[in-house]
């Protein structure tokens, strides 16, 4: 499937329930000027989409990518995790030089890896982001998998994060799982993600809420993520993802205004239901997940 044939769709959707409600003549008109602007945006912007991201895959040198293939990484996570890996999964089937890169996923109680790959698995619980905290930390000494392990990472699902959350809690606790681990494994790579974002406004409900009530979850997101880059950026390997999720392919940022600050949210584009990536999205985000993975130095 073409990317930007999901997007098109639902603009093509959009417009013919518009067009129901009108007279025919109105109708059709509307339906005709929608469905050409659709058309040609969607085309114009996919070819912008690939090209900005697939530049960035070739950035990425067969050396680097060897290398890759040679390490073993860990990735707790949940199900934007999932989209996440499907991107990779279509990566891997159009750029044959990826191939070497296996993904694994461990089931519950698994914790055997045989040999190199990017190995994954559920992580904790939604809801509950101290949790995650103690399930990754769990995995890595409890059940013995960091020893064996070059790179490992784990990932908060938006839903970890609502309007009541106590950021500077959360992130605290965040910071104390992650130094300790540093401490108890010195030889592990930790890599630091920041939290998904959600859309800001999808269909009309969520755009009366956000006027009403304002978007709080995603300023939440916005605010750990703000703390967890103060912290780490330049010291410790980070992706990004809120960031892929709200950059478009010219550099400018999804943005909305609360309480006279700038906060980021989700592309539209990149989601079918607010939240969870789409193939566009997923693409986006796998296409940085692989270049961070490929520029950590060897050993």
């Amino acid at each position: 499937m073409r990317f930007g044939q999901e997007i098109a769709a639902f603009r093509k959707k959009e417009v013919l329930e518009r067009s129901l409600k009108c007279n025919s003549k109105i109708a059709l008109g509307i339906f005709v000027s929608f469905f050409v602007m659709a058309l040609f945006g969607c085309e114009a912007g996919e070819t912008k989409r690939e090209a900005v991201m697939e530049k960035k895959l070739e950035s990425i040198s067969s050396d680097m990518i060897e290398r890759l293939s040679a390490k073993k990484i860990l990735f707790g996570h949940k199900s934007v995790g999932y989209d996440i890996l499907k991107g990779v999964g279509y990566i891997r089937g159009r750029d044959k030089r990826f191939q070497g890169v296996s993904v694994i996923e461990l089931q519950e109680g698994q914790r055997k890896l045989n040999g190199p790959g990017l190995y994954h698995l559920q992580n904790g619980r939604n809801n509950d982001p101290e949790g995650k905290c103690d399930a990754f930390k769990k995995v890595l000494t409890d059940d013995g998998l960091g020893p064996e392990l070059d790179i490992a990472f784990f990932k908060f699902c938006y839903v970890d994060f609502h309007p009541d959350s106590d950021v500077t809690r959360i992130f605290s606790y965040y910071v104390k799982t992650i130094e300790d681990l540093k401490r108890e494994l010195p030889d592990l790579t930790i890599i630091h993600v920041t939290v998904p974002l959600k859309a800001h406004r999808l269909g009309l409900r969520s755009l009366v809420r956000n006027v009403i009530k304002g978007d709080r979850g995603n300023v939440k997101r916005n605010e750990f993520n703000t703390l967890l880059l103060s912290k780490y950026k330049g010291i410790d390997p980070v992706y990004d993802l809120a960031k892929v999720e709200s950059t478009y392919p010219g550099g400018e940022r999804e943005a909305f205004r609360e309480d006279d600050k700038t906060y980021y949210a989700l592309i539209k584009d990149y989601t079918s239901d607010g939240g969870h990536l789409n193939e566009l999205g997923r693409y986006h985000a796998a296409t940085e997940l692989l270049t961070v993975l490929s520029l950590l130095p060897s050993g």
